[in-house]
């Protein structure tokens, strides 16, 4: 136990907090424009957190809840609202991140403090939101939250520092927590507490005063965040909601198949979770178009599997899954991208991933198409096992065991279907409102 977080002993050395660093960058992909937004956030409720004496189990979630608490805005529009000081409506967001951090299971008791990052503190009414007690850290986050948003904006900071300060105290009691106000206000007397904020050394800076970067993860724990990931990533579209489980669950039953081992197997389940985690950088009026990609669209769709290397392949310990799972689209002809890698250079788990993605994608409707038959599917990955792009000893597994993995990908899919239920019908209902 460490941190409040119990975690076997790791034989990956896949470290918590890096995988936790790269959930939050990655949401930088959905769009450029918040610009490290989170980790800028958590700096500054970290140091909060310390002011205000959090030690322990509550400086650690704090620091972990504030460098994902905006996760629930994957699946929105209009992301750039998380940029306006005084938002028209920002619980949606709060709402949905909470429903996705309660999947999984070690992060569940953060749902809270993501939920309530944006009440306001209306003179001590704020301390309780529909009869619910509002955490500490969520005021903290709230107050982070707002002032980096100023701090994102100016182009000359130490000329703004005063009119930031004064702000945080023109709302002290209104609308933020006044004792998270007074500790900003103490903190934030040195200049090097805003540059800091604006130093290109940001990511070592939230390194050094991570409370978990010993945890390691174990296959089992990797394998329940890589799920988690895998459920963020898929609701980037309604579309594709169900994508990463189906290639995942694929994956692994075909590697059990050609003899692979139980844990191998496990870390192939883990690339597929993954694959498509380059996805969050593209556009969701692309994954959702009802028609052929023009070349400007196939483009930005294209450069998804590189995504997912450059965000993975930086985690200790996990270089040689995320080779495998954004080698997706590479092809044993060399004509497949990002690295138009040959076969020399795609190990088998690399080719049992295309396989997947391509069986996966053929057997789900899509806004152009509906969903095609398993004898289809088939059809059209033989022609490219022909064209000695597939591999064909994979292909040849598939045949063999087409109805019991189309069965495996089905439930996989489903449970994801219903852990995300919930989700769904919140997002859709409340940007319809």
């Amino acid at each position: 136990m460490q941190d409040g977080f119990a975690i076997p002993k790791a034989d990956l050395n896949v470290s918590l907090f890096e995988m936790l660093g790269v959930l939050s960058a990655v949401q930088d992909m959905v769009n450029p424009a918040l610009n490290s937004h989170q980790q800028r956030v958590c700096l500054i409720s970290s140091r909060i957190g310390r002011q205000l004496g959090l030690s322990g189990e509550e400086y650690s979630d704090l620091f972990c809840a504030s460098l994902i608490h905006d996760i629930g805005a994957i699946p929105l529009q209009d992301r750039l609202s998380l940029l306006e000081f005084e938002q028209n409506a920002p619980h949606l967001h709060a709402k949905l991140g909470a429903l996705l951090i309660r999947r999984f299971a070690p992060f569940a008791h953060l749902a809270p403090v993501i939920l309530y990052h944006h009440v306001p503190w209306k003179n001590g009414r704020g301390a309780c939101f529909f009869g619910n007690e509002v955490p500490l850290s969520s005021s903290i986050i709230f107050l982070a939250d707002r002032i980096e948003v100023l701090v994102q904006k100016s182009q000359n900071i130490l000329a703004d520092v005063a009119e930031f300060r004064r702000i945080a105290q023109a709302s002290r009691g209104s609308m933020f927590n006044p004792d998270c106000v007074d500790a900003l206000i103490e903190i934030s007397k040195s200049d090097s507490f805003w540059l800091d904020l604006k130093s290109a050394h940001l990511s070592e800076m939230i390194t050094a005063i991570a409370p978990r970067k010993s945890v390691e993860l174990d296959i089992e724990a990797l394998v329940d965040l890589a799920r988690f990931f895998a459920i963020v990533i898929d609701c980037r579209s309604r579309f594709t909601a169900t994508h990463s489980a189906g290639v995942a669950a694929c994956a692994q039953y075909l590697a059990l198949s050609m003899g692979m081992s139980k844990d191998d197997a496990k870390r192939v389940l883990v690339a597929g979770y993954l694959h498509d985690i380059g996805k969050l950088a593209v556009s969701p009026a692309i994954l959702e178009k009802n028609g052929n990609l023009d070349a400007q669209e196939f483009a930005q769709m294209r450069a998804h599997s590189y995504l997912s290397l450059e965000a993975l392949s930086n985690v200790a310990g996990l270089a040689e899954i995320a080779n495998w799972g954004g080698s997706h689209h590479e092809r044993l002809d060399g004509s497949g991208y990002p690295n138009r890698a040959t076969a020399d250079n795609l190990p088998l788990p690399a080719r049992i991933m295309a396989i997947s993605d391509i069986f996966t994608a053929l057997r789900e409707a899509r806004p152009y198409r509906d969903s095609l038959s398993i004898s289809q599917t088939l059809a059209i990955i033989q022609k490219d096992v022909d064209a000695k792009k597939l591999d064909p000893d994979v292909f040849a597994k598939l045949l063999e065991v087409q109805d019991e993995i189309d069965l495996v990908r089905k439930k996989a899919q489903a449970q994801e279907a219903e852990d995300l239920k919930d989700f769904w019908v919140t997002a859709e209902r409340k940007q319809k409102s």
